[in-house]
């Protein structure tokens, strides 16, 4: 893969140092642990990002451990959970999260949610810090592998994940306000409004095939052309919608998710 490092060389002495276990930190954490790699990624940005764009990059990557320490808890196995839990119950200082007990090759797979999930439904954020989130998580992605965190599958997976967020986010941030702007609301009132998760399954000219999370029958959403030429199909709506005459009409809308 361009840009990648043969991981044959990560393995070495001079790269691979023994780290110190931390007075606050169980025994038994990873060492190193999520944290020790994000701010050692940090590091290495800083040496070629200007100051404007570090900040941005320190946000995201701020966002995704504070996102893995509040989701992360499902995905340890029963040993970590243990671990996690006594951490907890012993009142160590900041109360370890996630990110101070699991190593970095936990981190891939959070990206997706973290970039598709919480990034667009619960950070209040513009088109740029999306495609920015999107970067980060690429160059975390081949930084994780040239450090010998991840194999070359994985990071694969990672770049690709990044590289989507960085293209489509921003993308889906438009349709988004578009959208917003076009919801009809005078249906709001009606008795039938279906409120939902509606994935795009497939797109005409003025007109959106979609299924319903809960609702389970193809509906056709007429739509301006030039709101349909900006979906793609896969992407999920999150809004409501009600009938007019023999078709559907958009009554308010939420979000729009890969």
């Amino acid at each position: 893969m361009g840009g990648m490092k043969a991981a044959a060389t990560l393995n070495d002495g001079d790269t691979k140092m023994t780290r110190k276990q931390p007075k606050d930190r169980p025994a038994g954490a990873a060492n190193p642990c999520i944290r020790d790699a994000l701010d050692a990624f940090l590091e290495a940005q800083r040496q070629r990002l200007k100051p404007a764009t570090m900040r941005k990059y320190e946000g995201a990557i701020s966002l995704l451990a504070h996102y893995i320490n509040d989701y992360g808890t499902d995905d340890l196995t029963g040993e970590q959970k243990a671990l996690w839990e006594r951490a907890t119950d012993r009142g160590l200082r900041e109360s370890p999260g996630v990110c101070d007990l699991v190593g970095p090759d936990h981190i891939p797979g959070h990206l997706h949610m973290f970039l598709n999930y919480f990034i667009v439904r619960k950070v209040m954020c513009g088109a740029d810090f999306k495609r920015t989130a999107g970067t980060v998580a690429k160059k975390l992605g081949n930084w994780l592998y040239e450090q010998g965190y991840i194999d070359a599958l994985t990071a694969a997976d990672t770049i690709e994940t990044g590289g989507q967020a960085t293209q489509q986010l921003p993308a889906t941030h438009r349709l988004l306000d578009m959208l917003a702007q076009h919801a009809d609301e005078m249906f709001a009132d009606s008795e039938n409004v279906i409120e939902d998760y509606f994935e795009i399954s497939r797109i005409e000219r003025g007109r959106l095939h979609l299924i319903g999370l809960v609702t389970s029958d193809e509906i056709k959403l007429a739509l301006p052309t030039a709101l349909t030429d900006q979906c793609r199909e896969g992407w999920t709506i999150a809004g409501a919608i009600a009938p007019k005459g023999r078709g559907w009409r958009l009554v308010d809308v939420w979000n729009v998710y890969l």
